[in-house]
C-alpha cells in the first residue's frame, strides 16, 4: 500500500509537471518554466531522500553534494515562481527587492556547496524558513492589493509550510523521527503542486 500511495503521488506530480511544460511550450510564459524547473528539482529532492535508485548506486558524499544542490536550486526556482505568479514587483515592490536578494544569497551557496556541503545544508534549514515566510507575507500583502491568485499560494505555502516545518526541525535534531515526519514533505508537497497549478490556471 506505501508503495502504491507512493507511485500514486509521483505520477500525479509527473502529470502536472508535462500538462504545464507544454503549456509552457505553447504560451511561452516563464511563470510556468518557473513552476517545471521548480516541481522537477523538488521532486529529484524527494527521491533522494526517501532512497529511490539510482541514488542508493552512489557514494555518500555524492549524494550529500547533490542533495545540497538540489535543495538551494529547488529554493531558487521557488522564489522565481513565487515572485512571477504573485506579481510581487507590481504588489510588493520592496519585497521584491529582498526576494530577489535571496536569489543571489541561494546562487552563492551553490559555489560554496562544493567546499563544504553539510554546512550549507545546515545553513539551507535556516534559509528556508525565512524564505518561506518572505514569500508567505509577500502572498498577504499581494492579496490585500486585490491580487486574487495570491489565495491559492497562501494556502498551498501554509499546508507546505505546516508539513516540512517537522522534517526540518528533524534534519538539526530538534525533532524525533517519525512516519508522519518522514512524509509529510511528500503530502504537502503533492499538495502545494496541485495548488500552485490551479493558481496559474486562474490567471
Amino acid at each position: 500500500l506505501k508503495f502504491q500511495l507512493l507511485g500514486l503521488a509521483y505520477g500525479g506530480i509527473l502529470i502536472l509537471l508535462l500538462y504545464n511544460f507544454f503549456l509552457f511550450l505553447s504560451i511561452k510564459e516563464k511563470v510556468f518554466l518557473y513552476y517545471v524547473l521548480y516541481v522537477g528539482t523538488f521532486v529529484f529532492w524527494l527521491m533522494m531522500s526517501e532512497g529511490y535508485f539510482p541514488f542508493t548506486e552512489l557514494s555518500g558524499d555524492i549524494c550529500y553534494t547533490m542533495a545540497a544542490n538540489t535543495t538551494v536550486l529547488s529554493f531558487i526556482f521557488m522564489v522565481l515562481f513565487g515572485r512571477e505568479v504573485l506579481s510581487t514587483k507590481y504588489y510588493t515592490p520592496i519585497l521584491d527587492k529582498i526576494l530577489y536578494l535571496s536569489i543571489w544569497a541561494l546562487s552563492l551557496s551553490l559555489f560554496l556547496n562544493f567546499y563544504n556541503p553539510v554546512l550549507i545544508i545546515h545553513i539551507m534549514n535556516i534559509l528556508s524558513i525565512i524564505i518561506l515566510l518572505l514569500l508567505f507575507w509577500s502572498a498577504i500583502k499581494s492579496y490585500r492589493a486585490a491580487n486574487k491568485v495570491a489565495t491559492f499560494y497562501i494556502q498551498a505555502q501554509l499546508v507546505f509550510f505546516i508539513m516540512i516545518l517537522p522534517y526540518l526541525l528533524m534534519s538539526v535534531n530538534l525533532f524525533e523521527y517519525s512516519a508522519y515526519v518522514q512524509y509529510a514533505p511528500l503530502v504537502g508537497s503533492v499538495y502545494e503542486i496541485v495548488v500552485f497549478s490551479l493558481a496559474l490556471a486562474y490567471r
